[in-house]
């Protein structure tokens, strides 16, 4: 998936900056 190959800053941010 696309979401692996972004950074785990990114894929945090879209979760609405929940961790």
């Amino acid at each position: 998936d696309f979401h692996q190959l972004w950074p785990q800053k990114i894929q945090y941010k879209t979760n609405g900056v929940t961790q």
